[in-house]
């Protein structure tokens, strides 16, 4: 669970990974990602290691840099490099947590919209099993 899963935490309406370094604090509620729940507790009651969910695309080097073409030449469209400066004048120094949500969800959002010709779920779960 621990080698396999991933903590992450809501900020801005979009899912965050926690760093290694960083201190949980005092929360009482944490989310796990990447490790089937289920197979993880029968996993642990028959002393085996669990898998990672595989589930997700799987892809050739080509595809993966075809994958990787069209995500650069999405962040290099006018629409989305004005929508970024939009945020950055408008949040990033007088807010910038909300600018950092709002940013990431800006990427997911174009992130999203290519990852699905390439077998992945077009949400931000495909995003992070892309």
């Amino acid at each position: 669970v621990t080698t396999k899963g991933r903590l992450v935490r809501k900020q801005g309406g979009t899912l965050i990974s926690f760093n290694k370094e960083e201190a949980l604090g005092r929360r009482r509620r944490l989310l796990l990602m990447g490790v089937d729940l289920k197979q993880a507790t029968q996993s642990l009651e028959l002393g085996t290691d669990v898998e990672a969910d595989t589930s997700a695309a799987s892809l050739s080097l080509e595809q993966a840099k075809a994958l990787q073409w069209e995500l650069i030449e999405r962040f290099r469209e006018e629409g989305f490099k004005k929508q970024l400066a939009a945020l950055h004048q408008e949040l990033e120094k007088k807010n910038p947590n909300k600018f950092r949500g709002r940013r990431h969800e800006l990427l997911l959002a174009v992130q999203s919209e290519a990852i699905g010709k390439y077998g992945f779920e077009s949400s931000p779960t495909g995003v992070v099993q892309m």
